[in-house]
This record gives structure tokens, C-alpha cells and sequence, in this order.
């Protein structure tokens, strides 16, 4: 699939988010102001969900007459995904070992890490966010990929991809109030809670990616450029600072927060139809965008290593949290980067060629 720079844009955007909020986390005491403005970048996540499912549409789509179309699929994304996650089990293990002094770390046992490694961490609390931390993503996207096929054969219109919506916002709350029902877990949702990563809450932001392709497929940028801008740019506050009400008063009560992914969907469906009017951007921003699985991977080690290293810095420990916040993201994001720059080039990409050879292998035998 040839490359569409406003999917860069959006990954880029996504995984700025994220660094943004794990920068902040560790980057000391700030207002109550500048906390909300980080902690908003935890919905970055929820952007590549948005962005995974539009470009599997468009590169499914691509590929609909390829016998054995499903078996190829999941071969691609295996080694789409699976060599770069490895390699992120391998560092955080002998990080988190290092770190607590013993050989497996306390926080995660065998089993976890075998899950992990079978990309069936996403169904187990105790696996899902140890070994890799925001691995709990890959588990969900993972999960996602199993459904796809089946999802991209019935959700095949705008209409169907509005109703699928609406039928994965009531998936999810039927999965968390039968989950409360039938075990001791409390009906409560909150954010970064193994309930809140399970797919049956992040289903309704993929589902908005379904949204996406069918608007983009339509071309209704072209169609009806100033009219589609105006009423995108009329949305945007409007999702949100219902995004932000929800996620911070509960207005709906304990199951409040099964509504972010959805809301937090929404928003990034319209980031991606402003973002296709953008016809010119940075190359760093592409290129950080098409970097951006390995920067995830990566960037908490980055976090946790460079940070500290900063703040015993004279100069940088006494400035104030904001400045603190800004020289520290750059520092994270750009080794981040330049690290990634080699992960994609020896990992990523080895990987997908790995996959390539195996489909070679598989349309000579059929």
C-alpha cells in the first residue's frame, strides 16, 4: 500500500501524545493545569487504534482477490508486529532484572511472559501491562486482528460501520456490567485499569476507524472541501471537552470511563479528515509517524533511564515544571527516535521481509 502522509501525521501525533504523558508522569511536581493538558496524552493510544483499522481497510481492500486472503493476513501482521514486541520483551526483561536484582521480576511470572510472547497477554490483568509496559496496547491491537477479517466482511458501509459503533458501545457495557456481576470485581471503570484495556472497551475506537475509511473512501474532502472543514473544526471542541467532562467528573456514573475510547475515537476520526487536508508537512513528522511502533516500544526505557539522569542536572532540577516538561520531552522523543530510526530499518522491516518470503513460500505450494 503506497504511503498517505496524513497517516504518518496521525501516528506521529499519536505517539507524541504518548511520550507526552510518560515525560510528565516523571518530570516532577506540576499545576493541576499543565497535569490535565499531559495526562490528555494518554489518548494517543486510542489515535492508533483509529489509524490501525483505517489502514488495514484500505490494505485489505487492496488485496481482496488474493487466494487464501485470511491466512495472509494474519501472516503479515505477525510479522508486522512480532519481531519489534520481542525484541521489547527481551529489553524490559533484562531491564526490570537488573533493576530488582533477580533473575524474573517480581511484578510478572513465567506465565505472563509466555502469553506475551503468544499475543494472548490482552485476556490476562496480570499479563497484559507487566512485561512490556503499554504492551497492553499491542495485546488489544493483536486481539483486534483476529476479529478484522470477519469485521471488514460485514462492516462494509458507512451505515453498517455507524451501527457497528453504536453495537460496540453496548458490547462494552454488557462485557463490564456482566464482568462485575460475575466475579468480585467492582462495576467501576477507570482509565488504566486492566478493565479499561481490555478490547471490549477500546472495540468502539477501532470501530470509528471503520467510520473513517467509509468517509475517506467516499472522498468527501474533495466533494465538499469548505463545508467538511468547517462543520471537523466545529467538532473538535466539542468531543473534546466532552471528553475531558466525562473523563473527569463521571457524569454516568461508575461505567463513565467505558465511554472514553468512544469519545476519544471520535475526535481522532475528525484529526483524520483535517489531517487529509493537509498537503505539505515536516518530513521529521512523517518519518517520527512512521517510526512510531518502535518509538512505543522503546520510549519507556528512554523515560525512565534519561529522566533521572536529567534531573540530577543542577540547572534543570530547579527550573520550574513546565520548562522541565519541555526539555525533557525533546530530549525522550528525539533518542527515542534516533534509536527507532535503526529498530525500523534492522527489525521492523527485516521482519516484514521474513513475512514477504513466507507468502512466497505459501503461493508455491498452492
Amino acid at each position: 500500500m503506497r504511503k498517505l502522509p496524513y497517516i504518518d501525521l496521525m501516528r506521529a501525533t499519536a505517539i507524541i501524545l504518548v511520550v507526552m504523558v510518560h515525560v510528565g508522569q516523571k518530570s516532577g511536581s506540576q499545576s493541576i493545569l499543565f497535569t490535565y493538558f499531559y495526562s490528555f496524552g494518554q489518548m494517543g493510544v486510542q489515535l492508533f487504534f483509529v489509524a490501525s483499522a483505517l489502514t488495514l481497510c484500505m490494505s485489505l481492500e487492496k488485496r481482496v482477490s488474493e487466494k487464501q486472503l485470511i491466512v495472509k493476513f494474519y501472516v503479515r501482521r505477525f510479522f508486522r508486529i512480532a519481531p519489534l514486541y520481542y525484541l521489547g520483551i527481551l529489553i524490559y526483561v533484562v531491564y526490570f532484572s537488573v533493576y530488582f536484582k533477580t533473575i524474573l521480576p517480581p511484578h510478572f511470572d513465567a506465565m505472563d511472559l509466555v502469553l506475551n510472547i503468544l499475543f494472548v497477554h490482552g485476556i490476562s490483568p496480570s499479563a497484559m501491562n507487566t512485561v512490556v509496559p503499554g504492551g497492553w496496547s499491542i495485546g488489544c491491537e493483536m486481539l483486534f486482528y483476529v476479529l478484522f477479517p470477519f469485521l471488514f466482511k460485514y462492516v462494509s458501509t458507512l451505515r453498517k460501520a455507524i451501527f457497528f459503533l453504536f453495537i460496540s458501545v453496548g458490547i462494552d457495557l454488557l462485557f463490564n456490567y456482566i464482568l462485575a456481576k460475575t466475579t468480585s470485581t467492582s462495576i467501576v471503570v477507570n482509565s488504566n485499569s486492566t478493565k479499561y484495556y481490555f478490547i471490549a472497551n477500546q472495540l468502539p475506537a477501532f470501530s470509528w476507524g471503520f467510520i473513517l475509511y467509509y468517509l475517506t473512501k467516499r472522498n468527501i474532502l474533495n466533494r465538499n472541501r469548505r463545508k467538511v472543514i468547517g462543520i471537523s473544526f466545529l467538532f473538535l471542541p466539542i468531543t473534546v471537552g466532552l471528553l475531558l467532562w466525562v473523563w473527569k467528573n463521571d457524569p454516568v456514573g461508575p461505567l463513565s470511563h467505558c465511554f472514553v475510547p468512544a469519545i476519544g475515537g471520535g475526535l481522532f476520526m475528525v484529526v483524520g479528515i483535517l489531517y487529509q487536508s493537509i498537503k505539505m508537512a515536516p518530513r521529521i513528522i512523517l518519518k517520527i509517524g512512521q517510526c512510531s511502533y518502535s518509538i512505543y516500544i522503546l520510549h519507556f526505557v528512554i523515560v525512565w533511564s534519561i529522566l533521572p539522569l536529567l534531573l540530577k542536572i543542577n540547572w534543570y532540577g530547579k527550573m520550574f515544571g513546565t520548562m522541565r516538561f519541555c526539555i525533557g520531552f525533546v530530549v525522550v522523543l528525539f533518542i527515542s527516535y534516533g534509536i527507532a530510526i535503526l529498530t525500523e530499518n534492522y527489525i521492523e522491516k527485516k521482519g516484514i521481509k521474513l513475512g514477504q518470503k513466507l507468502l512466497s513460500k505459501i503461493d508455491e505450494v498452492l
